[in-house]
Formats: C-alpha cells, sequence, structure tokens
C-alpha cells in the first residue's frame, strides 16, 4: 500500500510538474515576452511610413504628417527615423510650409551623417530641403544645398537644373550657363534648360541665347516662346 501510495504521489508531481511547464511555455508565448517581440518598433514604423505614403498619394498630406509624427515617436532605427523625417518634409512642402520643410529634411540628414553609404538618398534629401529654400527666397542656401546634392550624385539632374536656375537668379551667369552645358551633356529633351541658358546668355551679352531661346519655343517653351515674341524674332 506505501508503495502504490508513493507511486500515485510519484505520478501526480509529474503531472503538476508537466502542467507548470506547459503553463510556463504559454505564458511565454502569450505574456508580456512576446508581446515585446510582435510589437516590434522597425516594422511599427514601416507599416505607419506606408500608411503614410498613402495618404500623401491621396493628397491628404495634413493626415500622412500626423501619421509619420506616430512613425518618429517609435524606436524604429535610424533608416526609418530618417525616411518618416524626409517623408514628412515632402508632406510640409506640399502644404507651403517650408520652414518645417526645412527642419524635417536637415533632421534626415543628421540621422545619415556619417555614413558613407546611401549617398543617393542623402542626395535626395539634400536636392529636396534646396528646393525649400528656394521657395523661401533664401536662393545661396538653395545653391549650397543643390551643389551637396551634386557632390554626392553628379547626375542628379533635377539638382542640376534648379541649381542652374538658381544661379541664374542670382545673377551668377557663367555659373548658369556652365550647369546647363553639363546638364545637356546628359539630357537634350528637357525645353526649359535651353531657356534657362539662353536667358544667361543674354545676361551675358552673348549672341548665341537666341539659338537657345528658339530650341526651347520650338520645344514648346512658353516663356522662351513670350521673349522671342517681344524681341520680335521668328521662331515658327
Amino acid at each position: 500500500m506505501k508503495t502504490n501510495l508513493g507511486k500515485k504521489i510519484t505520478g501526480c508531481s509529474m503531472k503538476k510538474g508537466m502542467l507548470l511547464f506547459v503553463l510556463f511555455g504559454l505564458l511565454l508565448v502569450s505574456g508580456p515576452l512576446a508581446q515585446e517581440a510582435i510589437a516590434n518598433p522597425g516594422s511599427q514604423a514601416d507599416e505607419l511610413i506606408d500608411a503614410g505614403n498613402a495618404k500623401v498619394k491621396a493628397g491628404k498630406h495634413s493626415e500622412a504628417i500626423e501619421i509619420f509624427t506616430r512613425a518618429l515617436s517609435l524606436d524604429g532605427g535610424v533608416a526609418n527615423q530618417a525616411t518618416a523625417y524626409f517623408k514628412r518634409g515632402q508632406a510640409y512642402f506640399e502644404l507651403g510650409k517650408f520652414d518645417f520643410a526645412i527642419s524635417d529634411y536637415s533632421a534626415a540628414l543628421k540621422d545619415l551623417e556619417g555614413m558613407k553609404t546611401l549617398n543617393d538618398f542623402k542626395s535626395e534629401y539634400f536636392y529636396n530641403s534646396g528646393r525649400a529654400y528656394d521657395k523661401t527666397g533664401n536662393l545661396k542656401q538653395a545653391v549650397s544645398d543643390y551643389t551637396s546634392a551634386l557632390e554626392l550624385l553628379p547626375d542628379h539632374l533635377k539638382a542640376r537644373n534648379n541649381r542652374a536656375v538658381a544661379y541664374y537668379k542670382l545673377k551668377e551667369f557663367r555659373l548658369a550657363v556652365a550647369d546647363c552645358d553639363k546638364y545637356l551633356a546628359h539630357d537634350t529633351k528637357w525645353a526649359s534648360i535651353y531657356y534657362t541658358r539662353g536667358a544667361a546668355k543674354i545676361g551675358l551679352k552673348d549672341k548665341s541665347a537666341i539659338p537657345d531661346l528658339i530650341k526651347a519655343a520650338k520645344m514648346g517653351n512658353g516663356y522662351a516662346q513670350d521673349a522671342l515674341r517681344k524681341a520680335g524674332v521668328k521662331w515658327q
């Protein structure tokens, strides 16, 4: 009897032990440790950035800003942080809030500071920052940012075009012409670049301005057409 009782007690203890082991396992799966693994800040930030992008595409920039701000409140890693700042900056830009956009572009660039790779991303951030400074009338800073974009990615044609225009506005005509020449070495189908070069050449009193303006006019550039019409130059 003692032997049987001992076996029952031992068996009962083993069952309890197994039950505790199972319960402990369930706690690991469904408890705080599992929740921590499931609620990964990086993946949450990714989801929020995607949701913000969808709002931007729908033209709902204010809602996008709120979502990107939520993404920034998470510790989703440097890449997500920089992306959220950049995307929020773009949304602010679309709303005409250029100072806020500049601040966010600056924060995005600071996040990527020291990284030797990701030059294409950094170049794009500088380009957009230049656009925002351009809108505020700070042309010298715009040129500085476009220059940074081009140093990282020399073939960034949008930055090249915008810097040429900024140089023209600053009456740095030779620099404007030089940027137009470099642009045209890559792409000859953009009418505005011929107009910008022609206008800069007029500033330099260079007679070769007229062929550039005629080329732009024939490609459909309205500014070139108006300029030639006022000057009495036929282009059609």
